[in-house]
């Protein structure tokens, strides 16, 4: 009997256990239900304020911004209560729900230090008195107040630290690992921080090096050059037209617009080594047009401010260098412009066509330089002297410096570092992965570089035996130039110009800098092996072919290489 009665109390407390864990069970099943349905709300929120308040400070509403970004803190505390709940403690005690956890706790940290970030952002803005018309600090007429930077400068940079540490918060997190319901928004939310992080730390970049290069600590005057991808060089093209910029800190101004034919040659310069080793038969050190040779534009740069500056040419503190690419995206920016000197309006859409091909439509070359000058001189000063909303402007630097279509240099070793981590300084600089990179100069007396089509591809395999890497670079030349003239400064006036072929023949270097530890180098030309010219340069090997490349054909380079186990691509 006494044994019975024992185990009938064992299967009571049993059941009640069981009943009670259950109804344990339930509860930490409902509450994380609520839990998570609470964090998916709160993180879409968070996500939609983000982004509404990054477009009302876009266009110069600031109180919106400001209550925009308090409500995405709002909701990114939201988020952290709901992840505080005792049902999400315990998923995240399990190894198969840990990472999940922690990844929703980071979201939600990164929306609240996101929101700091944009509230410091809108502080920046009210400090700068920006209303979203213009450029804090420029005004129409090249007219420049560096105050209203300086009073955003340290906002700007709390912005970009809070953004920065959010970005890096999110940065371990990988939405589609989450459960279904939070994947969109956590993913979302981790683009629209990363996107505006980028954005905050360019502009605090920006709010702490414009003001002292254009003269707020004493008057700067720089060389503002076109160079022209028709003639292409390594290091952007051939510098064809240039004036000079000033700067004081209140007004900004460019005179002077010429051909670049117009700096005296002068006596060797002095100059990086191995640049004049490479390059000093081409005339890199002595004649400014010969400048580009190099493939780094700061090399580049310097040669332009001595051969200048040793031609009579007042001292300058830099260089500032744009392409056709950049004055399609100014005009974008700008609006078009007319000038005297060209029959038709110019256009983000045609300026590419006119300073790239058809100023070069004529044999005389006087007319030419009139034509370069009129439609440079003509967009530069509508670039100085019209309104620039921020968006328009952001848009256009974005665009133009993605590709070395912008690129400045200044003798300022700080100022030059900023401009390194801005992406603008033209450093060149080979891939960490061991790959190669390309570059044209071209040495026709033309400009048939504009019809000029460059491909360039990239493989490599593991040499198991050699326990290294062979890579192999194929570029690709194809000369698109019409076939039938009529003879001109583009497409070839004499037969020199060409090197005896048909009008329209592009001639060029194609140079292929290599890892400075590549082995094992093979090249071949149009699929025969051939010989390449060789040199070293900015901490590469470069191997080059002269190919003159008639219009409607192609030439081909192909080169092989070795890299050893340290440089091996995975």
């Amino acid at each position: 009997m006494g044994r019975h009665s024992e185990g009938a109390k064992r299967r009571h407390w049993l059941r009640w256990t069981l009943l009670g864990l259950l109804v344990v069970i339930v509860l930490l099943a409902i509450d994380l239900a609520l839990a998570g349905s609470r964090a998916a709300s709160a993180f879409k929120d968070g996500r939609d304020a983000l982004t509404t308040g990054g477009s009302a400070l876009e266009s110069g509403n600031v109180p919106e911004a400001q209550n925009e970004f308090g409500a995405a803190s709002s909701a990114g505390q939201d988020a952290t209560d709901a992840l505080g709940h005792p049902s999400v403690s315990v998923v995240g005690w399990l190894p198969w729900f840990s990472d999940d956890v922690d990844a929703l706790r980071r979201a939600a940290r990164a929306i609240n230090l996101a929101a700091e970030g944009g509230t410091s952002s809108a502080d920046a803005a009210d400090a700068a008195g920006w209303d979203g018309s213009s450029i804090p600090g420029f005004q129409s007429g090249g007219q420049f107040n560096p105050s209203a930077l300086a009073a955003a400068a340290p906002h700007l940079q709390d912005a970009a630290d809070h953004l920065s540490a959010a970005s890096d918060e999110m940065a371990p997190v990988d939405p589609s690992s989450l459960a279904a319901p939070l994947q969109g928004p956590v993913e979302q939310a981790k683009q629209e921080i990363d996107t505006r992080a980028s954005q905050a730390e360019i502009a605090a970049k920006l709010a702490e090096l414009v003001p002292g290069l254009f003269g707020a600590d004493g008057p700067r005057t720089y060389l503002l050059v076109t160079l022209s991808p028709s003639d292409p060089r390594a290091a952007g093209g051939y510098p064809g037209v240039f004036g000079v910029l000033h700067a004081d800190g209140h007004q900004i101004s460019l005179s002077g617009l010429a051909p670049t034919s117009t700096i005296p040659g002068v006596a060797a310069v002095d100059g990086p080594k191995d640049a004049k080793r490479a390059w000093h038969w081409a005339g890199i050190d002595r004649f400014f047009w010969d400048t580009t040779y190099t493939a780094d534009f700061p090399t580049a740069a310097g040669f332009m401010k001595r051969i200048w500056e040793a031609g009579g040419g007042k001292p300058v503190d830099g260089v500032i260098a744009g392409d056709p690419t950049l004055m399609s995206a100014i005009l974008g920016a700008v609006g078009s412009v007319d000038t005297p000197a060209w029959p038709e309006t110019i256009t983000a859409d045609n300026v590419q066509q006119i300073v790239g091909a058809d100023v070069y439509r004529t044999e005389d070359s006087h007319q030419s330089d009139e034509w370069e000058v009129g439609v440079g001189d003509a967009l530069w000063q509508a670039f100085l002297t019209r309104p620039l909303s921020t968006q328009s402007f952001a848009t256009a630097l974005s665009s133009a410096s993605a590709d070395g279509h912008l690129q400045v240099w200044t003798s300022d070793a700080s100022e030059e570092a900023q401009l390194d981590s801005l992406g603008v300084s033209g450093r060149f600089a080979l891939p960490s992965d061991g790959s190669a990179l390309v570059r044209l100069n071209g040495f026709t007396d033309n400009r048939a570089g504009y019809f000029a089509k460059t491909s360039v591809e990239q493989s490599s395999a593991p040499v198991p035996e050699a326990g290294s890497t062979k890579r192999t670079v194929t570029v690709r030349v194809e000369n698109t130039a019409p076939s039938n003239g009529p003879k001109s400064i583009l497409l070839g006036i004499h037969p020199g110009d060409t090197g005896g072929k048909p009008i329209g023949t592009f001639g060029t270097d194609i140079n292929v800098y290599l890892p400075a530890d590549a082995t094992k180098i093979h090249v071949k030309q149009d699929g025969s092996s051939t010989l390449p010219f060789e040199w070293n340069e900015l901490g590469a090997h470069v191997v080059s072919l002269s190919r003159l490349i008639p219009p409607g054909t192609m030439s081909e380079m192909q080169v092989t290489y070795e890299l050893g186990p340290e440089q091996r691509v995975t």
